[in-house]
């Protein structure tokens, strides 16, 4: 098995390899204890929503008027799925994304 996180393009030696292989450890944790393939993706994806070094959630890009707005989605391989669009004051949308897809609401 195995498992891959991608945290963007971006030079070496600025941590973005380190958060990446921290969110994978993070995953896999999720999944050595029991947890579902949906819970390590949202376990990797709120260890690079923390993170500043990433565009994403905290690292986002600010709008002109000094606000941020991020998207998320997570998709299964049974064709469901939850995303969030432009939302704000959320901190971390996959977990908005995941609750979404656990509605009819697609």
């Amino acid at each position: 098995m195995r498992l891959v996180t991608h945290g963007g393009a971006g030079a070496a030696g600025t941590g973005l390899d380190e958060g990446c292989a921290f969110a994978a450890d993070q995953a896999w944790m999720s999944l050595a204890s029991g947890g579902s393939a949906m819970e390590a993706v949202v376990a990797a994806c709120v260890i690079l929503e923390d993170n500043p070094l990433y565009n994403a959630g905290t690292g986002s890009n600010y709008r002109l008027d000094g606000s941020i707005e991020n998207d998320a989605a997570i998709m299964t391989g049974d064709g469901e799925f939850g995303a969030v669009c432009a939302v704000s004051e959320i901190k971390n949308p996959i977990i908005a994304a995941k609750e979404v897809h656990a509605t009819p609401h697609l």
